[in-house]
């Protein structure tokens, strides 16, 4: 059986940590010390880490700005979306955006495992 941290970056690992843990946090309303870091650190790394983990380049520098720029990315295009709609609801777009980058991490997981395999 394959480890994950041989499956996946570090970053990759954080990312979907803090994925998880930070729409939990804010759906609980626990104020805890560090949260705003968490925070930015949502807006930051999710879902783009895992976006730039999908297309495993080379450079860790244009994994990244990748990475970073995605994110940013998304979180302003879900932003704007539910200005569009009159639907402003940020606690449903962080677990949206949560639920994406996980779900972009099991398939990474799942390819990575599928090539890593010895076939019998």
């Amino acid at each position: 059986m394959l480890e994950l941290a041989a499956l996946l970056s570090r970053r990759a690992l954080v990312a979907a940590a803090v994925a998880l843990l930070a729409p939990l946090l804010a759906t609980a309303g626990l104020h805890v010390p560090g949260r705003p870091v968490l925070a930015v650190t949502f807006f930051l790394l999710v879902p783009g880490v895992a976006f730039a983990e999908l297309l495993d380049l080379p450079s860790v520098l244009a994994s990244w700005c990748v990475a970073i720029g995605t994110s940013l990315a998304v979180n302003i295009l879900v932003a704007q979306f539910e200005l569009v709609l009159g639907r402003w609801h940020p606690l449903f777009a962080q677990w949206a955006v949560a639920v994406l980058a996980i779900t972009m991490t099991i398939g990474i997981l799942l390819r990575r495992r599928a090539t890593t395999t010895v076939a019998p």
